[in-house]
Protein backbone atom coordinates (compact mmCIF):
# COMPACT_ATOMS: atom_id res chain seq x y z
CA UNK A 1 0.00 0.00 0.00
CA UNK A 2 1.59 3.31 -0.94
CA UNK A 3 1.53 5.36 2.19
CA UNK A 4 -1.29 5.65 4.71
CA UNK A 5 -4.97 5.16 3.95
CA UNK A 6 -6.60 8.55 3.84
CA UNK A 7 -9.79 9.90 5.33
CA UNK A 8 -12.16 12.57 4.05
CA UNK A 9 -13.33 15.91 5.47
CA UNK A 10 -15.26 18.92 4.19
CA UNK A 11 -14.73 21.80 1.83
CA UNK A 12 -12.54 22.17 -1.27
CA UNK A 13 -12.04 20.36 -4.55
CA UNK A 14 -10.16 17.15 -5.15
CA UNK A 15 -8.31 16.74 -8.44
CA UNK A 16 -7.22 13.15 -8.89
CA UNK A 17 -3.90 13.57 -10.62
CA UNK A 18 -1.14 11.09 -11.22
CA UNK A 19 0.86 11.23 -8.00
CA UNK A 20 0.06 10.43 -4.34
CA UNK A 21 -3.10 9.74 -2.37
CA UNK A 22 -5.48 12.62 -1.70
CA UNK A 23 -7.09 13.25 1.65
CA UNK A 24 -10.33 15.15 1.37
CA UNK A 25 -10.11 17.67 4.18
CA UNK A 26 -11.48 21.01 5.26
CA UNK A 27 -10.79 23.21 2.30
CA UNK A 28 -7.59 21.45 1.28
CA UNK A 29 -6.13 18.28 -0.10
CA UNK A 30 -2.85 16.74 1.09
CA UNK A 31 -0.73 14.34 -0.90
CA UNK A 32 1.10 11.36 0.61
CA UNK A 33 4.34 10.90 -1.26
CA UNK A 34 5.71 7.60 -2.40
CA UNK A 35 9.27 6.76 -1.57
CA UNK A 36 11.24 5.49 -4.55
CA UNK A 37 14.84 4.79 -5.32
CA UNK A 38 17.46 2.15 -4.80
CA UNK A 39 19.40 0.93 -1.80
CA UNK A 40 21.96 -1.83 -2.16
CA UNK A 41 24.64 -3.60 -0.17
CA UNK A 42 28.27 -3.94 -1.24
CA UNK A 43 29.31 -7.57 -1.55
CA UNK A 44 32.08 -8.76 0.71
CA UNK A 45 34.66 -11.14 -0.69
CA UNK A 46 37.99 -12.66 0.26
CA UNK A 47 41.11 -12.81 -1.87
CA UNK A 48 43.30 -15.89 -1.30
CA UNK A 49 46.95 -15.26 -0.59
CA UNK A 50 49.23 -17.17 -2.95
CA UNK A 51 52.96 -17.45 -2.58
CA UNK A 52 55.60 -19.64 -4.22
CA UNK A 53 59.33 -20.38 -4.13
CA UNK A 54 61.76 -21.22 -6.85
CA UNK A 55 64.66 -23.57 -6.16
CA UNK A 56 68.10 -22.29 -7.06
CA UNK A 57 70.05 -24.95 -8.97
CA UNK A 58 73.48 -25.77 -7.63
CA UNK A 59 76.08 -27.08 -10.01
CA UNK A 60 78.36 -29.84 -8.76
CA UNK A 61 81.69 -30.87 -10.10
CA UNK A 62 85.41 -30.79 -9.53
CA UNK A 63 85.50 -27.03 -9.37
CA UNK A 64 84.34 -24.86 -6.49
CA UNK A 65 80.61 -24.31 -6.15
CA UNK A 66 79.60 -20.72 -6.91
CA UNK A 67 76.36 -19.47 -5.29
CA UNK A 68 74.44 -16.41 -6.38
CA UNK A 69 74.28 -14.84 -2.94
CA UNK A 70 72.31 -11.79 -4.06
CA UNK A 71 69.48 -13.86 -5.57
CA UNK A 72 69.25 -16.09 -2.50
CA UNK A 73 69.03 -13.08 -0.21
CA UNK A 74 66.10 -11.57 -2.16
CA UNK A 75 64.23 -14.87 -2.08
CA UNK A 76 64.69 -15.09 1.68
CA UNK A 77 62.91 -11.73 2.09
CA UNK A 78 60.18 -12.86 -0.28
CA UNK A 79 59.51 -15.86 1.97
CA UNK A 80 59.51 -13.68 5.09
CA UNK A 81 57.11 -11.26 3.42
CA UNK A 82 54.79 -14.11 2.48
CA UNK A 83 54.74 -15.41 6.06
CA UNK A 84 53.95 -11.93 7.38
CA UNK A 85 51.12 -11.58 4.86
CA UNK A 86 49.58 -14.87 5.94
CA UNK A 87 49.82 -13.85 9.60
CA UNK A 88 48.08 -10.54 8.88
CA UNK A 89 45.21 -12.32 7.14
CA UNK A 90 44.86 -14.79 10.01
CA UNK A 91 44.76 -11.96 12.56
CA UNK A 92 42.16 -10.00 10.56
CA UNK A 93 39.93 -13.06 10.10
CA UNK A 94 40.20 -13.90 13.82
CA UNK A 95 39.28 -10.32 14.77
CA UNK A 96 36.24 -10.36 12.50
CA UNK A 97 35.02 -13.70 13.74
CA UNK A 98 35.55 -12.75 17.38
CA UNK A 99 32.95 -10.04 16.91
CA UNK A 100 30.40 -12.80 16.47
CA UNK A 101 29.36 -11.81 12.98
CA UNK A 102 31.64 -13.34 10.41
CA UNK A 103 32.51 -11.10 7.50
CA UNK A 104 31.12 -7.57 7.44
CA UNK A 105 27.35 -7.63 6.98
CA UNK A 106 26.99 -11.40 6.62
CA UNK A 107 25.15 -13.22 9.38
CA UNK A 108 26.89 -16.31 10.71
CA UNK A 109 25.03 -16.87 13.98
CA UNK A 110 22.10 -15.63 16.08
CA UNK A 111 23.87 -12.57 17.48
CA UNK A 112 25.23 -11.35 14.14
CA UNK A 113 21.90 -11.91 12.37
CA UNK A 114 20.15 -9.87 15.07
CA UNK A 115 22.76 -7.10 14.95
CA UNK A 116 22.42 -6.73 11.19
CA UNK A 117 18.61 -6.62 11.31
CA UNK A 118 18.45 -4.31 14.34
CA UNK A 119 21.02 -1.83 13.03
CA UNK A 120 19.31 -1.71 9.63
CA UNK A 121 16.02 -1.08 11.42
CA UNK A 122 17.38 1.58 13.75
CA UNK A 123 19.91 3.43 11.59
CA UNK A 124 19.49 2.18 8.04
CA UNK A 125 22.91 0.50 8.06
CA UNK A 126 23.26 -3.28 7.78
CA UNK A 127 26.25 -3.64 10.10
CA UNK A 128 27.24 -6.24 12.62
CA UNK A 129 27.73 -3.98 15.67
CA UNK A 130 26.27 -4.70 19.08
CA UNK A 131 23.45 -2.33 19.98
CA UNK A 132 23.97 0.41 22.56
CA UNK A 133 21.97 0.35 25.77
CA UNK A 134 19.82 3.18 24.40
CA UNK A 135 19.06 4.60 20.97
CA UNK A 136 18.11 8.28 20.85
CA UNK A 137 16.52 8.33 17.40
CA UNK A 138 16.37 11.57 15.45
CA UNK A 139 14.48 14.86 15.50
CA UNK A 140 13.45 16.34 12.14
CA UNK A 141 12.44 19.99 11.87
CA UNK A 142 9.99 21.14 9.18
CA UNK A 143 11.75 23.98 7.35
CA UNK A 144 8.49 25.76 6.54
CA UNK A 145 6.57 25.48 9.81
CA UNK A 146 9.40 24.90 12.28
CA UNK A 147 7.46 21.94 13.68
CA UNK A 148 9.58 19.17 15.18
CA UNK A 149 9.03 15.46 14.59
CA UNK A 150 10.87 12.86 16.64
CA UNK A 151 11.52 9.48 15.07
CA UNK A 152 12.60 6.58 17.28
CA UNK A 153 14.20 4.70 14.38
CA UNK A 154 15.22 4.95 10.75
CA UNK A 155 12.33 2.59 9.99
CA UNK A 156 9.80 4.98 11.50
CA UNK A 157 11.39 7.86 9.64
CA UNK A 158 11.22 5.89 6.40
CA UNK A 159 7.50 5.23 6.81
CA UNK A 160 6.99 8.97 7.20
CA UNK A 161 8.79 9.61 3.89
CA UNK A 162 11.61 11.51 5.61
CA UNK A 163 14.57 9.52 4.26
CA UNK A 164 16.41 9.16 0.96
CA UNK A 165 16.22 5.38 1.21
CA UNK A 166 14.95 3.68 -1.89
CA UNK A 167 12.02 1.36 -2.33
CA UNK A 168 14.33 -1.62 -1.75
CA UNK A 169 14.65 -0.72 1.93
CA UNK A 170 11.55 -2.70 2.92
CA UNK A 171 12.54 -5.81 0.95
CA UNK A 172 16.05 -5.70 2.45
CA UNK A 173 14.62 -5.27 5.94
CA UNK A 174 12.37 -8.27 5.38
CA UNK A 175 15.37 -10.32 4.20
CA UNK A 176 17.46 -9.42 7.27
CA UNK A 177 14.55 -10.16 9.61
CA UNK A 178 13.92 -13.51 7.94
CA UNK A 179 17.56 -14.53 8.45
CA UNK A 180 17.42 -13.46 12.11
CA UNK A 181 14.10 -15.27 12.61
CA UNK A 182 15.53 -18.56 11.30
CA UNK A 183 18.60 -18.37 13.56
CA UNK A 184 16.45 -17.36 16.52
CA UNK A 185 13.90 -20.14 16.16
CA UNK A 186 16.68 -22.70 15.90
CA UNK A 187 18.69 -21.38 18.86
CA UNK A 188 15.83 -20.42 21.17
CA UNK A 189 13.49 -23.37 20.68
CA UNK A 190 14.21 -24.44 24.28
CA UNK A 191 12.84 -21.12 25.55
CA UNK A 192 9.02 -21.14 25.15
CA UNK A 193 8.40 -17.54 26.25
CA UNK A 194 11.15 -16.26 23.94
CA UNK A 195 9.64 -18.11 20.98
CA UNK A 196 6.17 -16.74 21.77
CA UNK A 197 7.55 -13.22 22.00
CA UNK A 198 9.25 -13.36 18.62
CA UNK A 199 6.15 -14.79 16.96
CA UNK A 200 4.08 -11.90 18.35
CA UNK A 201 6.75 -9.50 17.11
CA UNK A 202 6.70 -11.15 13.69
CA UNK A 203 2.93 -10.76 13.49
CA UNK A 204 3.24 -6.98 13.91
CA UNK A 205 6.26 -6.86 11.59
CA UNK A 206 4.39 -8.70 8.81
CA UNK A 207 1.37 -6.45 9.24
CA UNK A 208 3.37 -3.25 8.80
CA UNK A 209 5.31 -4.53 5.79
CA UNK A 210 2.12 -5.73 4.11
CA UNK A 211 0.26 -2.50 4.83
CA UNK A 212 2.93 -0.20 3.45
CA UNK A 213 3.85 -2.45 0.53
CA UNK A 214 0.38 -3.56 -0.57
CA UNK A 215 -2.16 -2.12 -2.98
CA UNK A 216 -3.60 1.30 -2.18
CA UNK A 217 -7.09 1.66 -0.72
CA UNK A 218 -6.91 5.42 -0.26
CA UNK A 219 -9.78 7.77 -1.11
CA UNK A 220 -8.13 9.06 -4.27
CA UNK A 221 -7.46 5.56 -5.64
CA UNK A 222 -11.01 4.36 -4.97
CA UNK A 223 -12.48 7.47 -6.57
CA UNK A 224 -10.43 6.88 -9.71
CA UNK A 225 -11.51 3.23 -9.73
CA UNK A 226 -15.11 4.44 -9.42
CA UNK A 227 -14.75 6.70 -12.44
CA UNK A 228 -13.37 3.78 -14.48
CA UNK A 229 -15.52 0.87 -13.28
CA UNK A 230 -18.39 2.17 -11.16
CA UNK A 231 -19.44 0.89 -7.75
CA UNK A 232 -19.15 -2.81 -8.65
CA UNK A 233 -15.63 -2.30 -9.99
CA UNK A 234 -14.54 -0.67 -6.73
CA UNK A 235 -16.16 -3.42 -4.63
CA UNK A 236 -14.28 -6.08 -6.58
CA UNK A 237 -11.03 -4.15 -6.14
CA UNK A 238 -11.55 -3.84 -2.37
CA UNK A 239 -12.27 -7.57 -2.03
CA UNK A 240 -9.15 -8.40 -4.06
CA UNK A 241 -6.88 -6.17 -1.98
CA UNK A 242 -8.24 -7.35 1.39
CA UNK A 243 -7.86 -10.98 0.27
CA UNK A 244 -4.14 -10.34 -0.04
CA UNK A 245 -3.96 -9.80 3.73
CA UNK A 246 -5.59 -13.11 4.70
CA UNK A 247 -2.21 -14.74 5.35
CA UNK A 248 -1.56 -12.23 8.14
CA UNK A 249 -4.11 -14.05 10.30
CA UNK A 250 -5.14 -10.73 11.82
CA UNK A 251 -8.92 -10.56 11.86
CA UNK A 252 -9.09 -7.15 13.53
CA UNK A 253 -6.93 -5.56 10.86
CA UNK A 254 -8.77 -7.20 7.96
CA UNK A 255 -12.12 -6.12 9.40
CA UNK A 256 -11.00 -2.53 10.03
CA UNK A 257 -9.48 -2.20 6.56
CA UNK A 258 -12.62 -3.56 4.89
CA UNK A 259 -14.96 -1.32 6.91
CA UNK A 260 -12.92 1.79 6.13
CA UNK A 261 -12.62 1.08 2.40
CA UNK A 262 -16.34 0.37 2.06
CA UNK A 263 -17.22 3.57 3.91
CA UNK A 264 -14.94 5.48 1.53
CA UNK A 265 -16.83 3.97 -1.38
CA UNK A 266 -20.16 4.90 0.21
CA UNK A 267 -18.94 8.49 0.51
CA UNK A 268 -17.81 8.54 -3.15
CA UNK A 269 -21.16 7.18 -4.35
CA UNK A 270 -22.96 9.86 -2.35
CA UNK A 271 -20.85 12.61 -3.94
CA UNK A 272 -21.77 11.21 -7.35
CA UNK A 273 -25.49 10.92 -6.60
CA UNK A 274 -25.82 14.51 -5.38
CA UNK A 275 -24.02 15.82 -8.44
CA UNK A 276 -20.77 16.77 -6.72
CA UNK A 277 -18.55 14.54 -8.82
CA UNK A 278 -17.47 15.58 -12.30
CA UNK A 279 -15.05 13.15 -13.87
CA UNK A 280 -11.91 13.21 -11.79
CA UNK A 281 -13.03 16.11 -9.63
CA UNK A 282 -15.11 16.12 -6.44
CA UNK A 283 -16.60 19.26 -4.96
CA UNK A 284 -16.31 18.51 -1.26
CA UNK A 285 -18.32 21.60 -0.33
CA UNK A 286 -21.42 19.57 -1.19
CA UNK A 287 -21.22 17.87 2.19
CA UNK A 288 -21.15 21.17 4.06
CA UNK A 289 -24.42 21.84 5.88
CA UNK A 290 -25.77 18.56 4.50
CA UNK A 291 -26.83 16.22 7.26
CA UNK A 292 -26.41 13.01 5.28
CA UNK A 293 -23.01 14.07 3.96
CA UNK A 294 -21.78 15.07 7.40
CA UNK A 295 -22.90 11.75 8.89
CA UNK A 296 -20.98 9.84 6.19
CA UNK A 297 -17.87 11.94 6.83
CA UNK A 298 -18.04 11.28 10.58
CA UNK A 299 -18.46 7.53 10.02
CA UNK A 300 -15.55 7.43 7.59
CA UNK A 301 -13.36 9.32 10.07
CA UNK A 302 -14.30 6.83 12.79
CA UNK A 303 -13.33 3.80 10.67
CA UNK A 304 -10.12 5.53 9.60
CA UNK A 305 -9.21 6.10 13.25
CA UNK A 306 -9.93 2.44 14.08
CA UNK A 307 -7.54 1.36 11.33
CA UNK A 308 -4.85 3.85 12.34
CA UNK A 309 -4.91 2.64 15.96
CA UNK A 310 -4.06 -0.90 14.81
CA UNK A 311 -1.30 0.33 12.50
CA UNK A 312 0.19 2.68 15.11
CA UNK A 313 0.15 -0.05 17.77
CA UNK A 314 1.98 -2.46 15.46
CA UNK A 315 4.59 0.20 14.58
CA UNK A 316 5.11 0.99 18.26
CA UNK A 317 5.46 -2.69 19.15
CA UNK A 318 8.19 -3.43 16.63
CA UNK A 319 10.08 -0.25 17.54
CA UNK A 320 10.06 -1.03 21.26
CA UNK A 321 10.54 -4.73 20.63
CA UNK A 322 14.04 -4.26 19.22
CA UNK A 323 15.53 -3.79 22.69
CA UNK A 324 13.40 -6.55 24.19
CA UNK A 325 14.87 -8.88 21.56
CA UNK A 326 18.33 -7.50 22.33
CA UNK A 327 18.01 -8.62 25.94
CA UNK A 328 16.97 -12.11 24.86
CA UNK A 329 19.63 -12.52 22.17
CA UNK A 330 22.44 -11.10 24.30
CA UNK A 331 21.62 -13.57 27.05
CA UNK A 332 19.29 -11.90 29.56
CA UNK A 333 16.92 -14.72 30.56
CA UNK A 334 15.68 -13.01 33.72
CA UNK A 335 12.15 -12.81 32.36
CA UNK A 336 11.70 -16.58 32.21
CA UNK A 337 9.66 -18.38 34.85
CA UNK A 338 11.25 -20.92 37.20
CA UNK A 339 9.40 -23.76 35.44
CA UNK A 340 10.79 -22.62 32.09
CA UNK A 341 14.31 -22.38 33.48
CA UNK A 342 14.04 -25.93 34.85
CA UNK A 343 12.82 -27.18 31.48
CA UNK A 344 15.73 -25.40 29.75
CA UNK A 345 18.23 -27.11 32.03
CA UNK A 346 16.53 -30.44 31.48
CA UNK A 347 16.67 -30.04 27.70
CA UNK A 348 20.32 -29.00 27.87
Amino acid sequence: MEGNQNGAGTGGTVDFGANGNNTVGTGSVSNANNVAGTMGNAPVGNSPFNSGMMNTPIASGSSDVVLNSGEKKSKKWLVIGGIIGVLVIVIVVFAMMSRGGGFGGRATDLRSSFNIYANYFLSGEAKNDDLPDEFSGEVVVDEETGEEWEYSSFFEKYLAGETDAGEDYMSSLKKYFSTFYDYYMNEMKRYPSAVDYLNDYKSDFDLILAYYSGEDLGFRTLAMKYVDGGKEGVESYIDEVVAGYQDLDNGDFNSALTNYAKKELEMIVWYDEVGCMNGSEINTECSSNNEEGEVLEDEMAWFNNELRVLINDAESNINAGIFELKNIVYGDASEYTEDEKEEMEKNG
